[in-house]
C-alpha cells in the first residue's frame, strides 16, 4: 500500500481502494459511497494528498487529482496533432503547452495526458575529471545552474509619487548561456564556469516512453474523456465544431514559426459514431415496437366492433 492510498484513504465516505505502483508512478483510485458529493470527495482528496507531499521524496511532483467515471473509462475520441515538417518534441509541446488547455475549456471535456511525442528537456553533462579537477562535485553544479536561472520578485520601489514594482529576472533567454554560468569563485582567480567542467545541452529529450503511429506516421494525440453527467454526442459535436477554430487560433499566435503552416488537427476514434448508431437503431425499434402495438390494438377492437355487431344482428 503507498503512502498516498493511506493518506487519501481518510477521506469521509471511502468505500474501497484500487491502486497501482509503477516505476515512477502511483496510481490511486478512491471509491466513494452513494450520497457523496463529487465536489466533497474531490476536495478531501486533494487536500490529503497534497497534505502527504511533505513526506515524499525531494523532486516528486504534485499528484494530480482527477474525478473518475466508472461508465466514462472509455474515450470518446482522439485529437491528433499532424505536421510533416514538425519533430516529435514540437508535436507534444503544441498539443500539451497549446491544444490541451484549450480542449479543457470546452464543457464536459477531460483531457489529461498527452501521449506520444519527445518531452523537451534540458540537460546538463559533467566530466567527472574535471569536476574532480575543481574540487566541486555534480550537486554544486546543479545548484549552482537554479541559482543562476530564477525569477524571484523583489517587492517595489517608491520614486517620488510612483510606486514601480520590481522584479528580479535572472533567467536565461536562451539554454546556449547556461555554459557561462559561474559554478565556483575563488578569490583572485578566474571563476570555473559550467563550461570548465561540462557542458548543456537543449536539444535533449526524456527517453520516450510511448510511440503514437496515425497511419503510419508519428504523432501526438490526446485522450479525450467526458465529465460524470456529460452528454457523449454534444461532446464530440462541440470538439468538431471548434477544432478549426482552435487550429486556426494556434498559427495565428505562433505565426513567426513557418512550420505552423503545416499544422493539422484531426479527430480520430470518434465513439461517437457508435452512440448516435445505437440511438438510432433503439429509436427505429421503438417506432416499429409503436407500429406493430398500434396494429395489434386496430386488430384487437376491429374484432370487438365485429362481435358486438353481429351480437345486434342476431337480436
Amino acid at each position: 500500500m503507498s503512502r498516498l492510498q493511506r493518506w487519501t484513504g481518510q477521506s469521509v465516505g471511502i468505500e474501497h481502494q484500487e491502486a497501482k505502483a509503477l516505476q515512477g508512478v502511483c496510481v490511486v483510485k478512491d471509491f466513494f459511497r452513494e450520497g457523496i458529493p463529487m465536489s466533497d470527495a474531490m476536495s478531501q482528496v486533494s487536500s490529503y494528498a497534497m497534505s502527504d507531499m511533505f513526506y515524499l521524496p525531494p523532486g516528486t511532483i504534485p499528484p494530480m487529482v482527477m474525478p473518475f467515471d466508472p461508465t466514462a473509462s472509455v474515450p470518446l475520441c482522439l485529437v491528433v496533432v499532424s505536421n510533416p515538417q514538425m519533430s516529435e518534441q514540437e508535436l507534444y509541446d503544441i498539443a500539451y503547452y497549446e491544444l490541451r488547455n484549450k480542449l479543457q475549456s470546452i464543457q464536459g471535456v477531460i483531457a489529461p495526458a498527452v501521449y506520444g511525442g519527445k518531452l523537451r528537456r534540458v540537460l546538463a553533462y559533467v566530466d567527472p575529471a574535471k569536476l574532480e579537477a575543481h574540487g566541486l562535485s555534480p550537486m554544486d553544479v546543479q545548484q549552482a545552474l537554479l541559482k543562476q536561472n530564477v525569477l524571484i520578485p523583489a517587492g517595489s520601489i517608491k520614486v517620488g509619487q510612483q510606486e514601480l514594482q520590481i522584479l528580479t529576472n535572472a533567467n536565461v533567454e536562451t539554454w546556449e548561456e547556461l555554459n557561462d554560468a559561474p559554478i565556483k569563485q575563488v578569490p583572485g582567480q578566474a571563476p570555473v564556469r559550467m563550461r570548465d567542467v561540462g557542458y548543456v545541452d537543449g536539444k535533449a529529450a526524456q527517453i520516450q516512453t510511448n510511440v503514437v503511429r496515425v497511419n503510419g506516421s508519428r504523432k501526438a494525440y490526446i485522450l479525450i474523456y467526458r465529465q460524470p453527467g456529460a452528454n457523449t454526442i454534444a461532446i464530440v459535436r462541440e470538439i468538431k465544431r471548434q477544432l478549426r477554430d482552435i487550429e486556426t487560433r494556434l498559427k495565428v499566435e505562433q505565426s513567426k514559426d513557418p512550420k505552423m503552416d503545416s499544422l493539422v488537427l484531426t479527430v480520430a476514434m470518434d465513439q461517437s459514431i457508435g452512440v448516435e448508431q445505437a440511438n438510432r437503431s433503439l429509436q427505429l425499434a421503438a417506432g416499429i415496437g409503436a407500429l406493430l402495438a398500434g396494429v395489434i390494438v386496430l386488430v384487437f377492437l376491429r374484432s370487438i366492433l365485429h362481435q358486438k355487431c353481429e351480437s345486434r344482428s342476431r337480436r
